[in-house]
């Protein structure tokens, strides 16, 4: 996660922070670095294949929360990988890898 971050980082030139939904750091405490740091507007994106429960119900009530504690940070939940168009090219990628070994 920490590399894809990175890499997502280079490309857009913008912060870039991990947040784990059980893990260390927490979503809310990655957000609260981020505040510390400066950041007026923060975008979190789920790193997420299915739109389950955690999707559904507990980043948004982390996302609420971190709202509440900073009135004057917009802080906006992106949508999941989950139905994104692209995860067809990977699975067909990694099903013709395997195939040509």
């Amino acid at each position: 996660m920490e590399r894809l971050a990175e890499s997502v980082q280079a490309a857009l030139g913008r912060r870039t922070v991990v947040g784990y939904l059980f893990g260390s750091p927490g979503v809310e405490e990655a957000a609260e670095k981020c505040v510390a740091e400066g950041a007026t507007r923060l975008l979190i994106v789920p790193y997420f294949l299915t739109a389950g429960v955690h999707v559904r119900k507990d980043l948004p009530e982390i996302v609420e929360r971190i709202a509440e504690a900073h009135p004057d940070v917009e802080v906006r939940l992106g949508k999941p990988l989950a139905g994104h168009p692209l995860l067809k090219n990977i699975l067909v990628s990694r099903v013709l890898e395997m195939n040509m070994s």
